[in-house]
């Protein structure tokens, strides 16, 4: 009997070097595949050397750069195409959301510009919009133009109209 429970002893042994040596194992991947994937974070970056950063600080930079990322990419822009003729071009590229269509057209009426052209692109979850347009206006409705188009980009448009409590809701002015 004496011989069995030192048996089972040994083999309870066995079994748990095994195991606590398959959890080293696995923990060593993971710490490799953490790293692989911080190795490529950093490549990805610009002006960061392995020496120059820690991982912490790593991760912090990009979440600093993605940020930055995001805030050039949701975006309004404009720009004379043809000064002469007074056609501008507005470019508008944000996340793609209902109503979206229907707040840049109402801003683009609001400053009685003509659509001549109009193009829009949705992929992933994204839309860039570019209008050309016969500008009526002078130079200081740009400025109020601008600051319209960056209320379309960051969903400001439609949330201004619903508190107005009008059908008719101003919203630039």
């Amino acid at each position: 009997m004496e011989g069995d429970d030192d048996s089972i002893k040994a083999l309870s042994e066995r079994k748990s070097m095994e195991a606590c040596k398959s959890h080293k194992e696995a923990e060593r991947r993971r710490r490799q595949r953490i790293n692989a994937h911080l190795s490529t974070l950093r490549s990805l970056l610009p002006n960061t050397t392995k020496g120059q950063t820690d991982k912490a600080s790593l991760l912090a930079e990009v979440v600093h750069h993605v940020r930055e990322l995001k805030r050039q990419v949701e975006d309004a822009a404009l720009s004379f195409c043809d000064e002469e003729r007074k056609l501008l071009k507005a470019t508008v590229c944000c996340e793609d959301r209902p109503g979206l269509n229907h707040d840049l057209s109402r801003v683009i009426r609001s400053v009685q510009a003509k659509v001549i052209r109009a193009e829009m692109t949705t992929v992933g979850g994204r839309t860039q919009s570019v209008v050309v347009m016969q500008w009526s206006g002078d130079e200081e409705q740009i400025g109020v133009f601008k600051r319209a188009l960056k209320d379309v980009v960051e969903n400001r448009v439609s949330m201004l109209a619903q508190g107005t409590g009008s059908k008719r809701a101003r919203i630039f002015g």
